[in-house]
């Protein structure tokens, strides 16, 4: 049991919101824990009881601006695949001038912490839920391929982030269900 006084919500909003801030502007080989804590105002130590690395500050606060991908299935597995499909789609779409490039900037850091942080909580969950409702959709006999359902998910998330940081040309809800459309046995 927690004893003493609680934790002040507005103590974490602070600091996600400086360390974003410092991250669009500095980058993260050039961020430091002391320069989160002096922007925003809160002592070291402070952020060091929430927070045991940078990596973790720097993840969270990535993950407070990508928003909810909670999703709650239901018994029709097709319906969810276009619903998670269109979902994850609007995240990535949404990220185009704000978390995207700094996300894909992680990944070009040596840190092992850092990337496995935010595989674990920014990539993975969307990836295990994609491939949970492919492999429901399989299951239920109306996916007509025979790709594994881990790969497709590859694919699908991959292709996404492709169109939108290559090409420039983020996938519309039309286009989103032309592809799934195509995945799908005629039903």
């Amino acid at each position: 049991m927690r004893t003493g006084r609680p934790r002040d919500p507005l103590v974490t909003q602070r600091a996600l919101a400086a360390t974003w801030d410092l991250l669009s502007t500095k980058g993260y080989s050039a961020l430091r824990i002391d320069d989160i804590a002096t922007s925003c105002g809160i002592a070291k130590t402070t952020l060091y009881r929430r927070w045991p690395s940078l990596a973790h500050i720097v993840v969270d606060a990535v993950v407070s601006r990508i928003g909810d991908r909670t999703f709650t299935p239901t018994d029709d597995p097709v319906a969810d695949l276009r619903a998670v499909s269109s979902m994850l789609v609007q995240s990535v779409n949404a990220g185009k001038d704000s978390w995207v490039s700094i996300a894909l900037s992680l990944h070009e850091q040596s840190d092992s912490e850092l990337r496995l942080r935010y595989r674990e909580r920014i990539i993975d969950p969307v990836r295990e839920l994609l491939a949970e409702v492919l492999e429901r959709t399989a299951l239920a006999g109306c996916l007509a391929t025979t790709i594994p359902t881990d790969q497709l998910a590859d694919m699908l998330i991959g292709g996404t982030v492709y169109r939108l940081v290559f090409l420039h040309s983020p996938l519309t809800e039309d286009e989103v269900t032309t592809i799934i459309g195509g995945l799908l046995t005629a039903r």
